[in-house]
C-alpha cells in the first residue's frame, strides 16, 4: 500500500472557491474546522484499529474522507481511501501503515492551514 500521492495537491485552495464562491473568511473557517475534526477523527482511528475494530474504521474514514474532498485536501482523502480499503480487508499492517501517513498529512494541513506552513 505504498501510493505515492506526491502529485496530489496537500489542499487545493479552488476547491472551495468553486463550491461556495471566493468568500476567504468562510474558506478559511471551513478549513480550520477540517483541522479540528481531522484531529479528533484521528483518536476516534485508533481506538478502532487498537480494537480491531476494521466495520468501525473504515465508516470513520469514509466520514473524514469525504470532508477532506469538500476542501481540497487532495492527499488526505486519498490516504482516507486506502485506510477504507485496508480496514475492508482487514489488513493490520496495511491499516497501521496508512494511519502513519494520515497523522502526518493531516500534521501537515494543520500547519498550512493554521499557521501559515
Amino acid at each position: 500500500m505504498a501510493s505515492d500521492h506526491s502529485q496530489l495537491a496537500r489542499l487545493n485552495a479552488q476547491t472551495l472557491v468553486d463550491l461556495i464562491g471566493e468568500d476567504m473568511d468562510t474558506i478559511a473557517r471551513f478549513q480550520r474546522d477540517f483541522v479540528t475534526q481531522a484531529e479528533s477523527s484521528c483518536k476516534l482511528f485508533l481506538s478502532a484499529y487498537s480494537n480491531a475494530a476494521y466495520t468501525e474504521l473504515k465508516e470513520h474514514a469514509h466520514f473524514l474522507k469525504t470532508s477532506a474532498r469538500a476542501i481540497g485536501a487532495e492527499r488526505c482523502s486519498e490516504y482516507l481511501a486506502e485506510l477504507e480499503d485496508a480496514a475492508l480487508s482487514g489488513d493490520r499492517r496495511d491499516c497501521r501503515s496508512v494511519l502513519i501517513n494520515i497523522a502526518q498529512e493531516i500534521k501537515a494541513l494543520n500547519a498550512l492551514i493554521n499557521h501559515g506552513e
